[in-house]
């Protein structure tokens, strides 16, 4: 009786030292400053999905080659007698250019939102930047579908929270829908005494107020919103003209002080305006606004025109004498119907040369 005794207290203290020997293991093989959901600012989320949705940091190639080189000129907004990266008003078939956006987005965008989403739900303190993330993340997912239809978008970016690895394809209608849903609803969740986002680089200043932010984003939400709504119009009138109202009702931008700007500056490839700086710096001569695009300036005798281009290299910016550039031509080759050196008012060989982009 007496070893029992013994045998139980041993086992007992066998395991106490065990215990503790584990609890030591564990405090020991943690490491102190590794960043967590519940140590993690959410607000530097907000800041990087602002800022990539701008273009990544390789700067923004995925923009040049799929918004500027195909999708502009799809639209016939530009043209250019380059075939290399502009194929776009020359209908080509450019597979990795188009796809380019694609590909990158979904790992600088998509998964950041969804991780702003996440880590803001729930949590009362991070109401306001809890349905900043809801309405960013329609306006990163509405290029995307516009661009390319049906694309992952209820089961994207959840790898890490629920192993989903490979997201279905939702069908575009289901995605607006949805988008429509959740812009509306962030909006009215927006609290003017709650939270203010110090991540949030389109309103964020040191001296704004919570019910100043929220009513800027209120303006853009109700303005993401009346766009998305505007994209129906063609497919269901009905329901465009419902969410048209609710948008205006609410209150949409209305001057460029409401304009949300990513202000850039021109230190490093991160903080480059990369649209711009790819044109500019690299395609400025190869990019000129399309034939198309200046007739309609002309026609409505839109104003705008003198900040869109001038006449490279006079600086010409008055609307009369302003040249598009005709969509689907090349400078030389062997078939002169759509060689632009051979048309009359784009002799001299210059055509590349017509147009300096202002942007």
């Amino acid at each position: 009786m007496k070893f029992k005794h013994i045998y139980i207290v041993t086992v007992a203290l066998i395991v106490m030292v065990a215990a503790a020997c584990k609890k030591d293991l564990i405090k020991t093989n943690t490491n102190p400053d590794t960043v967590t959901p519940d140590r993690y600012n959410p607000n530097f989320t907000l800041s990087e999905v602002q800022l990539f949705y701008t273009g990544t940091s390789d700067l923004g190639a995925e923009n040049w080659q799929t918004e500027w080189g195909g999708i502009a000129g799809y639209i016939q907004h530009i043209a250019s007698t380059n075939t290399a990266f502009y194929y776009g008003d020359k209908y080509l078939l450019s597979t990795g250019n188009v796809g380019a956006y694609f590909d990158i987005a979904y790992s600088t965008q998509v998964q950041p939102v969804v991780d702003l989403v996440h880590l803001t739900a729930g949590k009362a303190q991070y109401n306001n930047l809890h349905q900043m993330g809801r309405i960013m993340r329609a306006l990163v997912f509405q290029r995307l579908t516009d661009m390319y239809g049906d694309v992952p978008y209820s089961q994207a970016g959840l790898g890490y929270y629920e192993r989903i690895y490979e997201p279905v394809y939702d069908k575009q209608q289901a995605i607006y829908t949805d988008m429509l849903k959740e812009v509306s609803q962030a909006v009215d969740s927006l609290n003017a005494n709650g939270d203010i986002a110090t991540g949030d680089m389109f309103y964020y200043n040191a001296n704004i107020t919570a019910s100043a932010q929220v009513a800027e984003w209120k303006k853009f939400g109700n303005s993401l919103l009346l766009r998305l709504a505007m994209r129906l119009t063609k497919v269901d009138p009905p329901t465009a003209m419902q969410w048209v109202n609710k948008a205006i009702a609410g209150g949409v931008m209305a001057s460029n002080d409401d304009n949300a700007i990513v202000q850039h500056t021109n230190t490093t490839n991160l903080n480059y305006n990369r649209d711009a700086y790819a044109i500019i710096s690299e395609d400025q001569t190869d990019v000129q606004l399309s034939q198309t695009f200046i007739d309609t300036l002309q026609k409505d005798s839109d104003a705008r025109i003198s900040v869109y281009s001038w006449i490279y290299p006079t600086q010409d910016a008055a609307l009369a004498d302003q040249l598009g550039l005709p969509p689907g031509f090349i400078q030389g080759g062997l078939d002169p119907t759509v060689d632009i050196t051979k048309q009359p008012d784009f002799s001299g060989g210059r055509v590349s040369l017509l147009f300096k982009n202002k942007w």
